[in-house]
């Protein structure tokens, strides 16, 4: 069984506004899996500090949603 395709891709501010209204804890499935391919596209020297500086921000931002 084949799923439909859209006949047309989104653009970056049409995703970007989907993704605004998923629930919260999808944002962040939807977080740690683009933090994910990133990790795999990126070469080893550069991933350690890029997504080590990611993570921090995620981090910090999911703990304050508590407020």
């Amino acid at each position: 069984m084949k799923v439909d395709e859209p006949d047309t891709l989104m653009t970056l501010p049409e995703l970007q506004k989907q993704a605004l209204q998923l629930p919260i804890n999808e944002r962040w499935q939807l977080v740690q899996t683009l933090l994910e391919s990133l990790q795999q596209e990126t070469s080893p020297a550069k991933k350690k500090g890029n997504l080590s500086r990611l993570r921090g921000i995620a981090k910090g931002t999911k703990s304050s949603d508590r407020f």
